[in-house]
């Protein structure tokens, strides 16, 4: 039996440092099934239709598997309808940086703009979107300025982002980057509870081959 996890790829940096640790601590400690992962870009985000559909062709095309959707469960506003007769195991925390740093930051709560290591990787592709809708980038420093006195890195410690990445940030954005700790433990808890869950009842896998397969698509607990 496999486990199937369709996820958003924000979480790609936590997950690929939770999977080689798994892979130092011997795999058959947190599952004894085959685990596939299908990424799924962050930037499905700005079309709900278009993140429903991915999602349910996602989960369709591994049928008879053991599902785990690594989305927060407000990312879509109708899960339950896009998930509807589904044998789907989901996560209760909001969003991203609920599941990453334990802290539920629902937009309005503050005047910070959350982000974890993932949303460095995928920001110029946000901001590509952004520019196709006509936002400029005084327009955007000015949104930004308005909503937000800073940007708060929740950091788990696994990629932190590179000079380039944080200069990029701050010079499209207009705001300054401050960085709170929170490592890994808090998402890889939360992540082996819901892995641990869905591999009830497996039978045990002869090997565990961590390794990464090229694109979107891999298979790193075999």
């Amino acid at each position: 039996m496999k486990i199937h996890v369709v996820a958003c790829d924000i979480f790609k940096p936590e997950l690929d440092a939770l999977f080689r640790a798994m892979k130092e601590g011997g795999a058959e400690r947190y599952t004894r099934c085959e685990v596939e992962v299908t990424y799924l870009s962050a930037l499905l985000h700005s079309d709900f239709d278009d993140l429903a559909r991915a999602v349910t062709e996602a989960l369709d095309a591994h049928p008879g598997g053991r599902a785990l959707l690594l989305y927060g469960s407000k990312c879509h506003p109708a899960w339950d309808g896009v998930l509807a007769g589904r044998d789907v195991t989901r996560f209760a925390e909001s969003n991203c940086i609920h599941l990453v740093s334990g802290r539920s930051a629902e937009l309005g709560a503050s005047r910070d703009f959350h982000m974890t290591s993932g949303w460095f990787v995928q920001w110029p592709g946000f901001r590509g979107e952004d520019a196709s809708h006509g936002l400029t980038p005084e327009k955007c420093r000015a949104m930004f300025a308005h909503h937000c006195d800073r940007a708060l890195f929740h950091d788990t410690g696994v990629r932190p982002p590179s000079g380039d990445e944080l200069a990029y940030f701050e010079e499209t954005t207009g705001l300054r980057v401050e960085t709170e700790t929170v490592g890994l433990e808090i998402f890889a808890g939360k992540f082996l509870e819901k892995l641990r869950l869905r591999s009830a009842h497996c039978a045990p896998v002869k090997k565990h081959d961590f390794s990464r397969a090229a694109g979107e698509h891999c298979s790193p607990l075999r």
